[in-house]
């Protein structure tokens, strides 16, 4: 395993594996991060996701990769991972994170896993708010966490539903073949009309299953939400890639402007994936 740092300031961040040295036999790779001073009186909450993926496993195996942050002891700052495990190998992936005070009003934070979700079925709960919205709020959803069985595809969607002031319902599902062993999610919430935050997805998720001829987008922001270029986050949130080659997928950001920017999902697949993107002041 290998650690190198960097310190803080923004309440968003990533890190590559690409960064650090390959050949680390645990697969596991990270990067101490220090807050700036007086950054935060008590720790933050962190939404968790990955905007890239190129990973593999032996043959009958799963697939496995896990993005995850550890809090120093002292407080002070905390540690990014990126890792794979068992058998599972990572070539390279990029995770992505936002930050959030615990006393923030405009936003609220949540993680969700479920298990052994099978093919044409999807898991689901109910996730209640701390504190209710006035009007219900935009949900985002990042993968953070996949176990895929090889056999049928390396397929895996989150979809947000029943959305209301006091909570909304996950689903996490899989399809045509596909098996998922476990599946960890970050949720954010974020209240209607926030003036210096815009989200979105790249596609429906109906359109789970279907063919994606177009992969490339451009996105407007809400007129006059940014008065310049904002820093835009992305996660992954559905992976519909073949299994007879190592999984491969990355979000791609490019061409920002205040008014929009132009997005790319880059994999081999035939099937529509997908994600979200959160854009925050930079």
């Amino acid at each position: 395993m290998v650690i190198y740092e960097t310190k803080g300031g923004a309440d968003y961040g990533s890190f590559d594996s690409q960064d650090v040295a390959k050949g680390e036999k645990d697969q596991v790779y990270s990067r101490n991060i220090v807050f700036t001073k007086g950054q935060y009186q008590e720790p933050p909450e962190f939404a968790i996701g990955f905007d890239f993926l190129h990973a593999d496993t032996a043959p009958g195996e799963n697939l496995r990769y896990l993005a995850s942050i550890d809090l120093h002891s002292d407080g002070n700052g905390f540690r990014a991972i990126s890792q794979a495990w068992n058998v599972a190998t990572l070539e390279r992936a990029r995770m992505t994170w936002v930050e959030r005070k615990p006393s923030a009003k405009n936003t609220q934070f949540g993680v969700w896993e479920t298990f052994l979700v099978k093919s044409g079925s999807s898991n689901s709960q109910r996730i209640n708010f701390k504190v209710p919205f006035d009007v219900p709020p935009v949900i985002v959803l990042w993968l953070k966490k996949v176990d895929l069985r090889r056999g049928g595809g390396w397929k895996v969607g989150l979809y947000p539903m029943q959305i209301d002031n006091d909570g909304f319902v996950l689903h996490a599902e899989t399809w045509g073949g596909g098996e998922v062993y476990a599946v960890k999610a970050s949720w954010i919430a974020i209240k209607q009309g926030q003036r210096v935050i815009d989200s979105g997805r790249f596609a429906p998720p109906s359109t789970r299953g279907k063919e994606q001829p177009e992969k490339e987008q451009y996105v407007k922001f809400v007129p006059g939400r940014f008065s310049k270029p904002p820093t835009v986050i992305t996660g992954l949130s559905t992976i519909d890639l073949p299994d007879s080659k190592p999984a491969k997928i990355e979000s791609v950001v490019k061409n920002v402007t205040k008014d929009g920017f132009t997005w790319k999902l880059d994999h081999d697949s035939k099937f529509m994936n997908n994600a979200y993107f959160i854009a925050i002041p930079s």
